[in-house]
């Protein structure tokens, strides 16, 4: 009778142990689970069930909205949004901003008594966008700017180089809405640079491999400014040149046509024309009788049609002078 009695209540402190340790989640503070809007999330029980478990209740806030009765009949307040799986891991699909908020899980054995119950406060998040690093190599130092544009603002960003953390040294936020971090390092500091953003749930990054041995930004842009400015004179000059050129041809075509263009004149001897009177001879000698002109025998038909033809250019005919009628001495 007495080792009967020493068995029960072995029987009953391990009993009343397993079910303390069972319910203790609903001593504590309740789990916080973070996800990301516009994705699906899921929400487990502290312990895996057994084949004695009997019933499973989800609750949001005070309402129920998922419940599993005899570990075979489901019930769900909205089938598109939840799903409950037979270990009682709840889903929730295609999170949105009000359904953060309290749940809470009530599981029980076949014989009513409850096994676990466990609090759980989901909040959800904005997933961080894709950040974009970059750097300016002066004289003295290297800048690298991380920048993101998200509202609210995000809960890390930083700078590594060579598996360490740089210390920012400037944050602000400007007016489209990127907040930038900046950092320096110095100028000699080459390599890859990466820029991480994240919050409690996503996290992105960007890395550059950067490379400040060569000339400084100055002296690249007075270079190049200079190759520019000598470009252009090389053509300015070339175009002052032909044009020139083409000038001089231009003027010496023109003379050639103007000479081409001049027609040449033939004077007709006249057939009245008058003897020239010469001086009297002194003495008395007679006076003769002056001769009579004489008349240029008719010109031939071809001669006329070639005095008619328009003359040509070259050679030029220079212009004979009239017959003169010489006198009888």
């Amino acid at each position: 009778m007495v080792l009967k009695m020493n068995f029960k209540e072995i029987f009953l402190a391990k009993y009343l142990v397993i079910l303390f340790f069972s319910v203790k989640g609903s001593l504590g503070e309740p789990a916080r689970v973070s996800a990301v809007l516009n994705e699906s999330v899921f929400l487990n029980i502290s312990n895996p069930l057994n084949e004695s478990t009997h019933d499973i209740r989800w609750f949001k806030d005070t309402n129920i909205i998922v419940k599993l009765v005899n570990s075979s009949k489901f019930y769900y307040s909205d089938k598109k949004k939840y799903y409950l799986f037979p270990n009682g891991t709840l889903k929730i699909e295609q999170l949105l901003e009000e359904d953060g908020g309290s749940y809470k899980v009530e599981v029980f054995c076949s014989d009513g008594t409850l096994k676990e119950q466990k609090d759980i406060t989901l909040s959800t998040v904005v997933p961080v966008p894709q950040p974009l690093l970059t750097w300016d190599c002066t004289r003295k130092q290297l800048k690298l700017t991380c920048e993101v544009k998200q509202e609210p603002k995000p809960f890390s960003q930083l700078v590594r180089y060579e598996g360490k953390s740089l210390q920012a040294t400037k944050e602000w936020k400007s007016a489209n809405g990127f907040w930038n971090m900046e950092y320096q390092e110095a100028k000699n500091a080459s390599g890859k640079y990466t820029c991480i953003v994240s919050n409690s749930v996503t996290s992105k990054y960007d890395t550059k491999d950067i490379q400040c041995a060569g000339l400084d930004l100055l002296l690249i842009l007075c270079i190049a400014g200079g190759a520019v400015v000598f470009v252009i004179i090389l053509v300015l000059l070339i175009y002052y040149i032909r044009r020139k050129t083409m000038e001089h041809y231009e003027e010496e075509d023109g003379s050639v046509v103007a000479d081409e263009d001049i027609p040449v004149q033939i004077y007709p001897v006249e057939d009245g024309m008058k003897q020239r009177e010469l001086p009297r001879p002194p003495g008395h000698a007679p006076q003769r009788q002056p001769r009579q002109p004489q008349r240029p025998p008719p010109q031939s038909q071809p001669q006329a049609q070639q005095l008619a033809a328009p003359p040509r250019p070259r050679p030029r005919t220079q212009q004979r002078a009239p017959n003169r009628i010489k006198e009888r001495t």
